[in-house]
């Protein structure tokens, strides 16, 4: 009887401890779920407030006009304006060797007189990650084309050979039929509103030529 009463109070403390830590586990989970959904809903409230930002942006420059710089830092053909001047990086993604890890001759089995089969064995391997080397200069957007001004590194891009715009981790990716450009501006905010006016104004041109 005394046997039969320790084993059942044994199994009662194992059944309220396992109950407690599904209990933790569960408002673990729960605390998870609501931080994950705290962190969506202020993500959503960023992403509303840029959008109004932008729009906002967008309407003061249809209403105003795109703003005029003057500058004497860069040559600007005939009828072409500057629009916005400022800080950037020209970005290369390159790889660099961090380490190399050994290969291993693994373990012979003999099978049979004369015959071996040998499991586990590699070569060995270098290890690779990629960096981003960086050009500091100064960008430029004008009626007419990109422009990336700096020691090394300085590109032109005319919008006439954009294929696509993309947006990453802070970075402004560039496609041509020929090349990736990849930047970094400091006012990004800016330059990208006035890129997008522009093209907007070129795309608008085009169509009215065409319905000529």
């Amino acid at each position: 009887m005394e046997g039969f009463l320790g084993l059942l109070f044994i199994g009662a403390i194992i059944g309220i401890v396992c109950y407690y830590k599904n209990k933790r586990k569960e408002e673990k989970a729960k605390q998870e779920e609501q931080e994950k959904l705290k962190i969506e809903k202020a993500k959503n409230e960023e992403q509303q407030l840029l959008k109004e930002k932008w729009e906002e942006k967008k309407n003061e420059f249809l209403v105003n006009g795109l703003p005029t710089l003057t500058i004497d830092t860069m040559p600007l053909a005939k009828n072409e304006v500057c629009h916005f001047m400022g800080d950037a990086c020209f970005c290369k993604i390159k790889q660099q060797t961090v380490g190399y890890e050994g290969g291993s001759r693994g373990v012979s089995f003999r099978v049979m007189k004369g015959v071996s089969f040998r499991v586990g064995n590699y070569k060995g391997h270098y290890i690779k990650e990629e960096i981003i080397d960086k050009t500091t200069g100064t960008i430029y957007l004008t009626n007419k084309k990109i422009v990336f001004s700096a020691i090394k590194n300085s590109s032109v891009v005319r919008y006439s050979d954009i294929i696509n715009l993309n947006i990453a981790d802070n970075m402004l990716q560039i496609q041509t039929e020929k090349k990736t450009y990849l930047f970094q501006i400091v006012d990004s905010f800016n330059f990208l509103v006035i890129l997008e006016s522009i093209i907007n104004q070129i795309e608008e041109c085009d169509n009215k030529t065409l319905a000529l």
